[in-house]
């Protein structure tokens, strides 16, 4: 995996993203690149156009994470985009569906290509919107979702479990400090 660090708030609540780089040109937002690699073609971005990835912080400078508790592996809430959907509106429906609050979003922070590699070799290409977001009433409970095994918990920090790559750097992009090394 190989990650970026392109990164600018250009966005409000009101804003709408139909074409991740076209929006990314509008606004001056550099667009980043990652390369995943995977063990087979059955992975999770297949046939979607990409994720959109939020970033939900709270007053305190913590930011939500979906955490799988059996493989240590935590993440910003995300929700996968097709070809002909809007990628605020599916960040917004994607938080309230896992939350329950309605989120604000407070602008788009990142935009990033990712190439999909199986046995090192490129076997797609998808994008991944990062959003910045506040939750109605700036709470919701720690616990397990109720539509998913993922566990959702604030955050101060990027855990030290937590491998580094892009969903590391995106935890990361929403709190307010890192693990000491």
């Amino acid at each position: 995996m190989t990650g970026d660090t392109s990164e600018r708030t250009e966005a409000a609540d009101d804003c709408s993203v139909a074409d991740p780089t076209a929006y990314a040109a509008q606004h001056g937002i550099e667009v980043g690149a990652a390369t995943l690699d995977h063990e087979d073609l059955n992975y999770c971005e297949r046939d979607v156009a990409g994720l959109a990835v939020v970033g939900v912080t709270d007053a305190d400078g913590r930011a939500l994470a979906a955490i799988e508790p059996d493989e240590g592996h935590a993440m910003p809430l995300n929700e996968p985009v097709a070809d002909d959907e809007d990628w605020a509106t599916v960040a917004r429906e994607g938080v309230e569906g896992v939350t329950g609050a309605e989120p604000s979003l407070t602008g788009v922070e990142r935009v990033r290509e990712v190439t999909h590699r199986v046995d090192g070799e490129p076997v797609g290409t998808t994008y991944h919107v990062v959003f910045g977001a506040r939750l109605a009433g700036d709470a919701i409970p720690d616990g397990f979702c109720d539509t998913n095994p993922w566990e959702l918990r604030w955050l101060d920090a990027v855990p030290t479990w937590q491998d580094a790559g892009i969903a590391a750097d995106d935890i990361a992009l929403f709190i307010e400090r890192t693990p000491e090394p």
